[in-house]
C-alpha cells in the first residue's frame, strides 16, 4: 500500500520526512539518501538499505 504526504519546501530548498517513513526506510539523522529524477517526478531512497530477498518459488 503506498502513502503520500504533502510537504511545503522552506526557504532553503529542504523537505522533512516524517519519522513514519524515516522509521520504514530505514533512514536516521545525517544519514546520506539517494535523490533520482523520474519520468514520475523525484525518488528519494537509502542507497545502503539491502533489498529483501523474494523467497517464493
Amino acid at each position: 500500500m503506498r502513502v503520500g504526504i504533502r510537504r511545503n519546501i522552506d526557504n532553503l530548498g529542504r523537505i522533512t520526512i516524517p519519522v513514519s517513513f524515516r522509521r520504514s526506510y530505514g533512514l536516521e539523522k545525517g544519514q546520506e539518501v539517494a535523490i533520482v529524477d523520474t519520468d514520475e517526478g523525484v525518488l528519494i531512497f537509502n542507497p545502503n538499505k539491502k533489498k529483501e530477498k523474494d523467497n517464493c518459488k
